[in-house]
């Protein structure tokens, strides 16, 4: 049997059993302590925030964990008491973030002063902890991911940077840093362990989804206008208005106000917006867009401001529509000559949407292959490419088509390799490698009855505490 490890826990009396379960997300480890032996502590004196320190001397390994603290109130009795706590990561929910970083335009081009590595994130997210966490890169990535981070705590920051890369952040008690990488599949070469592979993943195929596609051109319309249905049943369409309208100044006439300012596009497969793919911009609270214009004629007129628009706050609503998403609306009547009479008809340039056979919005996909045994498919939408196609010669060439495909390989790798459990008698020197999913701590010191066990999850994450086997 394994000489057993030395566990100290900083103000508490002798520990006899650790039970520490330290997962490679933004989510604080858990970890369960039974101490004592002295019947004289008093309960009330424990420490709220404590170290936790593991040394095996057979092994070599020396792991300390700073900056722990009580989540549950501790339980005594006969001179033992039993403690739970979490690891550093707890601070992460504690503080929030100012910036946004990794801004791009349209065309898929940072705004050179927010731009950041995956590197340089880590250490934004660092520094309102005042050095109670330390971030390094392990393996690093071929892109600056999206950081629209102000006003979010630095927990939902760590957890956006992870989704967006397919990253890990694994502790490495040993030089007290949580290490950032992404997975390359390895799983070490251990003697004397206890290997149990777990069952291949059942995914055949990974589909990545971009945001839905926007694109531009000047588009045919027509001008419309309300009719309510006769039936009484509040319900209204829309008719095309016909040559010749009068636009009364009658303030009692309840149709001049949508006059030649409603203008409806032939094809319904098209959800048009209120404004021009050129004026896209990552940022929510710096959402200058330039409106979408109708054209009565060949000369261009640059620029055609609008008001402020603001993101939706969830997937549903990540994009604005205009009544129905078929018709254009104008802040004020268009009106262009035709003979003696108004033009009912015209062309809009702004940005659209559109749909496919099933009816959904149409969105730029990559496959990348799993398990080719496997039946499922795995579906992922990485919202924050927003792919464009634009014909207008002040729009440029867009740069998501590749910046799609360097993220869909990263986060690809995070489901390929072995996917196994790793059980071992002592503590592993990891080093903080990226295809860490868990690791389990599991010691009780005790003279007749002594457990070792230390156990890590290769490739996956497990789907709660406790499921490492």
């Amino acid at each position: 049997m394994a000489t057993p490890p030395i566990i100290t826990l900083d103000g508490y009396p002798p520990v006899h059993r650790v039970h520490f379960f330290q997962g490679s997300a933004s989510t604080p480890g858990r970890c369960v302590i039974d101490a004592g032996n002295d019947s004289s502590f008093n309960i009330k004196f424990l420490p709220r925030e404590t170290t936790l320190k593991i040394i095996h001397n057979d092994s070599g390994f020396a792991g300390t964990w700073e900056n722990m603290r009580v989540v549950k109130a501790p339980r005594a009795r006969n001179g033992y008491v039993r403690v739970v706590l979490e690891d550093s990561r707890w601070h992460l929910s504690q503080r929030v973030m100012s910036n946004n970083f990794n801004e791009r335009n349209a065309a898929g081009e940072y705004r050179q002063d927010t731009r950041k590595s995956l590197g340089q994130l880590l250490q934004e997210i660092a520094k309102p902890l005042d050095g109670k966490l330390k971030f390094e890169v392990s393996k690093g990535i071929e892109f600056n991911p999206p950081a629209r981070w102000a006003g979010l705590k630095c927990s939902e920051a760590l957890e956006d940077l992870l989704l967006n890369t397919g990253c890990r952040v694994v502790y490495d008690p040993e030089t007290l840093t949580y290490m950032v990488g992404s997975s390359d599949g390895t799983v070490p070469d251990v003697p004397d362990e206890l290997f149990q592979p777990s069952p291949p993943p059942d995914i055949k195929d990974i589909y990545f989804h971009s945001h839905p596609k926007i694109f531009e051109t000047r588009l045919d319309v027509t001008a419309v206008k309300f009719e309510s249905d006769l039936s009484g049943d509040g319900t209204a369409t829309l008719e095309d208005m016909s040559s010749g309208v009068f636009l009364s100044l009658d303030n009692e006439d309840p149709e001049t106000q949508m006059y030649f300012r409603l203008w409806r596009c032939s094809d319904t497969d098209k959800v048009l917006t209120p404004y021009r793919p050129i004026s896209h911009l990552m940022n929510a609270d710096n959402s200058i867009r330039e409106s979408g214009r109708i054209e009565r004629d060949d000369f261009i007129r640059f620029p055609y401001h609008r008001k402020f628009v603001q993101y939706g706050s969830s997937v549903s609503d990540v994009f604005d529509d205009t009544a129905g998403g078929t018709v254009f609306v104008t802040e004020h009547p268009v009106l262009s000559a035709d003979g003696n009479d108004y033009s009912t008809t015209a062309k809009v340039v702004t940005g659209y949407y559109e749909r496919d056979d099933k009816g959904s919005l149409k969105r730029d996909t990559l496959k990348r292959s799993v398990n080719s045994s496997a039946s499922s498919d795995l579906h992922i939408y990485i919202e924050w490419i927003r792919p464009i196609q634009s014909d207008q010669a002040d729009v440029k060439a867009s740069k998501w088509d590749d910046l799609f495909k360097v993220v869909a390989d990263t986060i690809h790798k995070k489901y390929m390799g072995k996917a196994a459990t790793v059980s071992y008698p002592y503590p592993m020197k990891l080093n903080g490698m990226p295809s860490v999913g868990e690791v389990e701590y599991n010691f009780s010191i005790s003279d007749t009855r002594s457990k070792h066990g230390f156990r890590v999850a290769f490739n996956f994450s497990p789907g709660s505490e406790g499921e490492i086997r």
